[in-house]
Parts: structure tokens; C-alpha cells; sequence
């Protein structure tokens, strides 16, 4: 079995290997899930620091007599780099003024500025960086402290490789899911299962690699160059489509 875990999918191959030519058909099943090492991210800021931007803000529209809480679907978009521009409508950031405005006090309102900082100055990447040092340290440590000083946003908060895992249980289980359901597809039992083949930058999380050793036991479990191995799957993609061409229209070479 190939297990790949990437930054936007996990995805699953059980293959027939002998020595004999390889046949389509010696692919026994595949499966995959669109959660991965960026989804695992967006836990991280979700759960520990979208707090410094916001996501617990109160405020008290003029004249109301209700305290409110920053809405959560504005909030998910910034667990997510690629939504966070999104943010920068007109009547969104209209939104966000106000809640700076009628927000309960000075923390709020410095957590306010945070967001403003974020959105306009596009410090998502950067924060996303950190977010993303900070777990794969988590892979090998008990514990990491996140650290983010840049655009007047201050952040320091230690994370514990037991809440990263708590933060994304439920993700680490739908994945592990579909690894379950990818061999029984295959009419097999993990049992049955000679060599897995890991690989991606998310196989080194800690819970990825439990759940493996746990389901196949850890002297199956081959881990392959996480960082390179798809590099090298597209070289070798691009020159077998190279050599094609070539054959059409040259002949056999």
C-alpha cells in the first residue's frame, strides 16, 4: 500500500507487486480525502491562535441590549490562507470597523487591530509559516512554542503535541477512515498488507504515524523521502511523456 500524506490530500493505493510486467488490473483499490497537512494547519489557528485576531471578540451593537460574538463563518475563512483575502470586501471590513467600535474593551479592540493587520498588510502566509514550523517540530517534541512578531502583532503561545493532537483528532480519524475503507476495497484485511510505503510531509506528524504503525504494526512501514517524492514522481512522469513523444515521431529510439 502507498499512503501519501500531502498538504492538501491523503491518498491511498493497494497494489499487487511480482515480477511479473505490471497490468492495470494489479491495482487492487485506491481511495483518498480532501484533508491533509494544511487542514491539520487550519486546526492549529483555529483552535489557538485566531484568538489574537479576533475570533473571541465581544461587542454591543449602539441602543442593544445583547453581547455578540464575532461570527464564526468569518472566522473559519482566515484558518485558511488562500480564504483570507476574501475578507477584504467592502461590507465585510465595513463589519469589522464596527465590532472595533462597539467592542467591550481594549483587548478586543488591540485583537481588532490584529485582524485589520492580517487582512490589509497580507501577513497570512508568514503566520501560516510559523503555524506550519510549529507542527512539524510537534512530530519530534513534546511541546513548541509558536512565535509571531511582525506588523505590530505579537503572538507566543506554547502548544503541546497533546493538544495538536486533541485539535485534530477528528480530521486524523476521517483520514484513517478512508485508509480502512481503501483495503477493504481491495478485499483485503490489513493483515494481508506486505509493505507500506509512506510518504508526504504529513506522514511525520506524530498521529499519522500511530495510526499506521497501529493498523499494520511499525516493520511494514517504509517512509520515503517526504519532501521529494512527488518531485520525483513528476520527473519521471515528464520524461516517460518525453520519450513517447519522441518514439512517435522518430521511431523507436
Amino acid at each position: 500500500m502507498v499512503a501519501d500524506f500531502g498538504g492538501g490530500t491523503s491518498d491511498f493505493t493497494v497494489i499487487k507487486i511480482s515480477d511479473e510486467k505490471y497490468r492495470p488490473s494489479d491495482v487492487l483499490s485506491i481511495g483518498g480525502i480532501s484533508i491533509a497537512g494544511d487542514s491539520l494547519d487550519g486546526a492549529i489557528m483555529r483552535r489557538r491562535i485566531s484568538t489574537h485576531f479576533g475570533a473571541d471578540v465581544k461587542y454591543q451593537v449602539p441602543f442593544g441590549s445583547n453581547v455578540l460574538t464575532m461570527p464564526v463563518h468569518l472566522m473559519e475563512k482566515i484558518c485558511t490562507p488562500a480564504e483570507i483575502s476574501l475578507l477584504r470586501k467592502r461590507d465585510t471590513m465595513e463589519f469589522f470597523r464596527n465590532v472595533r467600535s462597539w467592542s467591550l474593551g481594549d483587548r478586543d479592540r488591540a485583537k481588532m487591530d490584529h485582524l485589520f493587520c492580517l487582512i490589509d498588510e497580507q501577513i497570512g502566509f508568514q503566520v501560516f509559516e510559523e503555524i506550519e514550523r510549529t507542527k512539524r517540530a510537534l512530530s519530534e517534541k513534546a511541546a513548541e512554542h509558536f512565535s509571531f512578531h511582525q506588523s505590530g502583532v505579537d503572538i507566543e503561545e506554547k502548544i503541546t503535541c497533546e493538544e495538536f493532537d486533541h485539535y485534530t483528532e477528528e480530521m486524523v480519524d476521517k483520514i484513517f477512515t478512508v485508509m480502512d475503507q481503501t483495503v477493504k476495497s481491495a478485499g483485503l484485511k490489513y493483515a494481508d498488507i506486505d509493505i507500506v510505503c509512506s510518504t508526504g510531509g504529513t506522514a511525520k506528524v506524530a498521529s499519522i504515524r500511530k495510526g499506521l504503525e497501529g493498523r499494520l504494526g511499525q516493520t511494514k512501514v517504509r517512509e520515503h523521502n517526504h519532501f521529494h517524492s512527488i518531485v520525483y514522481g513528476l520527473t519521471w512522469i515528464a520524461k516517460e511523456t518525453m520519450t513517447q513523444a519522441l518514439t512517435k515521431r522518430r521511431g523507436p529510439l
